[in-house]
């Protein structure tokens, strides 16, 4: 029990840096933010209170991709100074192993069903209009600011931070310690958790069991961060264009009933190529903590001779 209470600590620990970090960068930002806003207001001699606050949070808001941004570097700066202190590979503690070509075409295919089922989805649910209204406002505070800050920060940087952290570190830490389902359950409930809106959460947590399938099942953290670079690319994609402008409802089933074709292909296609490759011995088994401890005394024994 006290190495499974370890194991919990440990990946409390990874995501206590995570939040932290993205305190940090959003302290960061207003801060800069409030500097820039003084600066110009006395520069122009405007005395308007009300008018320098507005424009500090238009300067704020404007820019939210930089803070995301500084959030990745924070976050991944701490770990690596972590796995450096410890003189561990920082690739092999966050799980980001190789994985094979048809692992690649399924987790695509999974990609795209995810993007389209997941998003199509939530205008036909019948959410009640004054939660989804507040749903659509929280979604447009993050496309308010350059399109170079939102590929950057939304596609690049923050689907590696977040697979880093949540399939990486979180579920890799609990995977020691309880069945891969219920760690996959906790990291995808804390992964919806900061999405904060409740419909964020549902549409989050819904998500990260997706991507989970293909971590268990791979042992790689590398089919996660392609679905979540192509589902963040695809709401900028939406966002930042009118592509998507007008659609009739007939192309919206459409598009939705190919996204769970190309979800069930998913499914399916992952976990019939890592059986193959698992009895193959081209995918190891998961850690854990009794694999640990056999390891721990092989190596003693051998101290000991």
């Amino acid at each position: 029990m006290k190495k499974v209470f370890k194991q919990i600590l440990r990946a409390t620990g990874f995501f206590g840096i995570y939040f932290g970090a993205q305190l940090t960068a959003y302290m960061i930002l207003s801060v800069g933010c409030g500097i820039v806003a003084g600066v110009k207001i006395g520069m122009t001699g405007v005395t308007d209170y009300a008018a320098a606050v507005a424009y500090q949070e238009e300067l704020y808001y404007g820019n939210i991709g930089i803070a995301l941004i500084l959030n990745v570097i924070l976050a991944l700066g701490v770990y690596l100074i972590i796995f450096a202190a410890r003189k561990v590979n920082p690739f092999k503690q966050v799980d980001l192993k190789k994985i094979t070509v048809p692992d690649v075409l399924f987790t695509v295919a999974g990609g795209i069903g995810s993007l389209l089922f997941m998003n199509l989805i939530m205008n036909i649910i019948p959410f009640p209009e004054t939660v989804f209204d507040d749903f659509l406002q929280t979604t447009q505070l993050f496309d308010g600011y350059p399109l170079w800050q939102a590929i950057l920060s939304n596609v690049i940087l923050i689907p590696i931070l977040e697979e880093v952290v949540f399939r990486g570190l979180i579920f890799g830490r609990l995977r020691r310690a309880m069945p891969s389902i219920v760690a996959a359950l906790i990291a995808s409930v804390v992964f919806g958790l900061m999405h904060a809106h409740p419909l964020w959460i549902i549409w989050a947590f819904a998500v990260g069991m997706i991507i989970n399938y293909a971590r268990i099942r791979t042992g790689s953290i590398l089919p996660g961060i392609i679905i979540h670079m192509m589902i963040n690319g695809f709401g900028v994609l939406v966002n930042y264009s009118t592509l998507f402008n007008g659609m009739t409802d007939a192309v919206g089933f459409t598009l939705l009933a190919t996204g769970g074709v190309l979800l069930i292909v998913y499914f399916v296609g992952i976990t019939i190529v890592t059986k193959k490759e698992k009895a193959a011995g081209l995918i190891g088994e998961e850690p854990q903590l009794a694999d640990e401890d056999k390891k721990k005394e092989k190596e003693v024994s051998a101290v000991v001779l």
